[in-house]
């Protein structure tokens, strides 16, 4: 009889949430970096953000950098598989200075890749204003 042979793989992700490709916002203007966009996109070979904004569309653009000679840049803070950028003056200048303004923006957002030619890859998030919710807020 052949014994059979098997190449096992230790798991070790153990507490960690799977397949989330998620940027978070909360009430502290801080986005959130959820484990499966973090490792999805390599996260944790990047120190800074450069964030931008279009108006018009409600829309935050989100370009990763190692350098933080770039102007505007955000140290992104990086955990076992996630990660968090205090961002409070872009939310600031973004709520005018309101914070019952950036709450009706807080949440959950499934990010997009657009390849701008003057930034090259980013990612965006579409603002969705909450409707009275505060079951968001976390």
């Amino acid at each position: 009889m052949t014994e059979k042979t098997f190449n096992f793989l230790r798991f070790e992700n153990v507490g960690i949430r799977v397949g989330d490709y998620i940027i978070s916002i909360n009430k502290n203007g801080v986005f959130g970096i959820n484990s499966g966009f973090y490792r999805t996109e390599g996260i944790k070979d990047y120190s800074y953000i450069v964030l931008f904004y279009a108006e018009a569309e409600k829309t935050i653009g989100i370009a990763f950098t190692k350098s933080s000679d770039e102007k505007g840049t955000f140290k992104i803070t990086h955990g076992k598989s996630s990660a968090y950028i205090v961002a409070r003056s872009f939310f600031h200048s973004l709520t005018e200075g309101k914070s019952d303004n950036l709450s009706k923006y807080v949440g959950r957002y499934t990010p997009n890749t657009y390849s701008d030619p003057n930034i090259g890859k980013m990612f965006y998030i579409d603002l969705k204003e909450k409707q009275g919710s505060d079951k968001e807020d976390r």
